[in-house]
C-alpha cells in the first residue's frame, strides 16, 4: 500500500540511500541526520509498502520556503510520485500561510521544470554554473510558487 508520511530524523539513512539513487551529488546520512533535526525544516517521504521511493525536504523560514531536494526512486518515476509529493507539501504550507516556495533545477532537468510548471511555479532567473560534477557544469533555474490567499 502507498502513502505519503511526514519524515524526521530517524529516516536519515532510508533517506541518503534514495538520494544516492537519484543524484551524482549526494547526501551523506549525518547531512540528512542535521536537515532533518533542523527546526526549520520539514520532510515528507513517499512509500510503497515498506520501501521508501521518494522524499521532498522543504526549509521554512517565517514565510517563505525552499525546497532543498526532491527526488523519486529511478524504478519509481513517471508515475505522478514527485507531483503527489509537491501538491501534499503545497497544501500544508497554504495551511501554514506560506507565501512563496522557491527551487533550484538543472536547466537539463526538462521533465521537473515542465512538472515545476504545471503545478504553478514560475521561473525567476537563472544561477549560472550552479551544478557542478565531475562531469559538467550546468545552471540552475530558479522557481517559486507564488501562494494566494482571499481576504
Amino acid at each position: 500500500m502507498s502513502h505519503i508520511k511526514f519524515i524526521d530524523k530517524n529516516f536519515a539513512y532510508a533517506a541518503h540511500k534514495l538520494h544516492k539513487a537519484c543524484f551524482l551529488k549526494y547526501w551523506s546520512e549525518d547531512e540528512f541526520i542535521s536537515l532533518l533535526n533542523a527546526p526549520t525544516n520539514l520532510a515528507w517521504a513517499y512509500y510503497d509498502n515498506q520501501f521508501m521511493a521518494a522524499i521532498i525536504l522543504i526549509s521554512l523560514v517565517e514565510d517563505e520556503g525552499e525546497i532543498l531536494t526532491l527526488c523519486t526512486s529511478p524504478n519509481y518515476r513517471n508515475q505522478k510520485i514527485a507531483q503527489n509529493l509537491l501538491e501534499h507539501s503545497i497544501k500544508y504550507l497554504y495551511i501554514k500561510h506560506t507565501l512563496k516556495l522557491f527551487l533550484e533545477v538543472s536547466v537539463k532537468n526538462t521533465n521537473a521544470i515542465q512538472l515545476y510548471e504545471k503545478l504553478g511555479f514560475s521561473r525567476l532567473a537563472i544561477r549560472k554554473n550552479y551544478y557542478k560534477t565531475n562531469k559538467e557544469i550546468n545552471d540552475a533555474v530558479v522557481m517559486v510558487f507564488n501562494f494566494c490567499y482571499s481576504e
